[in-house]
């Protein structure tokens, strides 16, 4: 399964949020090399040396990506398991 939203719920998440430099997020993107389709997740508009007050920018040290390749992926059982590997304690 691929997330085409997935970059939207990253911004919903910290913009909605009341305390954003509370939040971590952990994600195991299983994306194709070989697609135009797939995108990465965690994308902005513009570089984030450009323009760094974009939200994904902020909070870019607060989001943990794991990257396979789809070709390579053991299913989503597996990237849930490397999901919850990406948890460092933060409470």
């Amino acid at each position: 399964f691929r997330d085409h939203r997935c970059t939207g719920t990253l911004l919903s998440l910290f913009e909605r949020a009341k305390f954003p430099r509370r939040i971590f997020v952990g994600v195991v993107q299983q994306n194709s090399a070989l697609s135009d389709y797939d995108k990465h997740c965690v994308r902005t508009e513009r570089k984030c040396t450009e323009s760094p007050g974009q939200t994904l920018c902020k909070y870019a040290r607060q989001i943990r990506v794991h990257m396979v390749q789809a070709e390579e992926s053991l299913g989503p059982t597996f990237g849930r398991h490397r999901a919850d590997r990406l948890y460092r304690g933060e409470t």
